[in-house]
């Protein structure tokens, strides 16, 4: 087996791996989507100006000499709200009272707050004077028709479908989601509810990758452990192949009597990207094609599993939806213990991060679950490293 570094497996699967296709939907069903396209806008935002607060749309240059002891005396006119639109126009010496939102009349060219004013009704009184624009949303402000509002690979936050709303997008194109199965091998594994015999583990991977897979945006149609039988593996990767865009395995995957994966991958057609990672934990796993899905097969550690799929599988996802910024982006940060193991191969070890001071849990090993809990980030620490002390720098990720 020959192993890639990180690095290599990285670029491998951004050579590798595909879009998946795209549908149109409302924004409302779109967050955390990626777009498929650039989006311009149909109409200029605000498409009409607007008062920016509660008050009196008047001409600046009539309150010009207003003071608290001056204030000037204008005749109201009109009184118009948010959704409204004043059918007057306004002449020397006249006010529209207004709200915030609502449109700009014809002649104004400026608001005067209300708080300026001694909110008269037929007259109102100005104490301060306003200056042409003062308080007013100019059409087209924010953006105009035509503008770029959103590129292709963005992802649809709140703000992003906001922006696209009033915009006058009725529908937004973006990758579909993801169809994704969680596959678990190994004899030894049982599911919570049935008895425990001795020698046997209840299967969290299952639970964990179904879980991390749904929170990343996935959907997962199929989430199987299919005990340590070859046959049954290769019916469960078929099925599994015909609707998944990505399968995840656990389990079966290095060079043991039981590894039956790597045989298998071959005999069933697939075309093998990388088998084998320079790292620890994790150094079994596998990328292969089966058809047009993918399969990361882990480690059935689940400690050497979850490292590896949480630096990878942003690569992976990114790449299916040609995301602009797809990956892990690197941090230093400062050591907020010890890390008592030398490190003969470069490992990926999970912590917490606070601010730039991490903390190792006390105990590191490739079956734990508990020290999971609360883990934010991965340490990287290169090859050849010896014990890291309190306050070492150290390359981490934030997962």
């Amino acid at each position: 087996m020959e192993r890639k570094t990180l690095e290599e497996a990285v670029r491998l699967i951004r050579e590798n791996v595909q879009a998946v296709g795209t549908e149109s939907l409302p924004a409302s069903l779109c967050l955390g989507r990626t777009l498929a396209e650039d989006v311009y806008a149909d109409i200029d935002y605000p498409p009409f100006p607007r008062s920016a607060m509660d008050g009196y749309a008047v001409k600046s240059r009539d309150t010009k000499e207003a003071s608290q002891q001056n204030p000037a005396v204008l005749g109201v006119i009109d009184r118009v709200c948010a959704g409204e639109v004043s059918g007057k126009t306004l002449s020397d010496g006249q006010a529209v009272r207004i709200m915030t939102g609502a449109a700009i009349p014809k002649g104004a060219d400026c608001v005067i707050r209300q708080e300026d004013t001694d909110y008269g009704k037929e007259q109102v009184q100005v104490f301060h004077p306003g200056t042409e624009g003062k308080n007013c949303c100019q059409a087209g402000e924010d953006f105009q028709k035509g503008d770029r509002i959103a590129e292709r690979g963005q992802e649809a936050d709140a703000s992003v479908l906001a922006a696209l709303t009033v915009a006058g997008k009725d529908l937004i194109k973006v990758y579909r989601r993801i169809r994704t199965a969680v596959i678990t091998t190994g004899d030894e594994l049982c599911t919570p509810g049935e008895e425990l015999g001795y020698g046997k583990i209840y299967d969290s991977n299952r639970v964990y990758f179904t879980a991390r897979l749904q929170q990343v945006g996935c959907s997962v149609g199929q989430a199987e452990c299919v005990g340590d039988d070859p046959e049954t593996i290769r019916s469960v990767l078929q099925k599994a192949a015909e609707s998944a865009d990505l399968i995840i395995t656990t389990g079966g995957v290095s060079v043991g009597e039981k590894d039956y994966l790597p045989g298998l991958a071959k005999e069933m057609g697939g075309r093998i990207i990388f088998h084998g990672i320079h790292v620890k934990p994790g150094m079994p796993t596998m990328f292969f094609t089966l058809g047009k899905t993918f399969v990361l097969s882990l480690s059935g550690n689940p400690c050497s599993a979850a490292a590896v799929f949480e630096f990878l599988i942003p690569y992976i996802l990114g790449s299916m939806q040609k995301r602009k910024t797809a990956g892990l982006l690197p941090e230093e940060g400062r050591l907020a213990n010890h890390f008592s193991k030398k490190t003969p191969v470069r490992r990926l070890i999970r912590g917490i991060v606070s601010g730039n001071e991490i903390y190792l849990p006390d105990k590191q090993s490739n079956g734990m679950i508990r020290n999971g809990i609360g883990c934010n980030c991965l340490v990287d620490i290169p090859e050849g490293s010896g014990i890291l002390q309190e306050g070492s720098k150290v390359r981490f990720y934030r997962i």
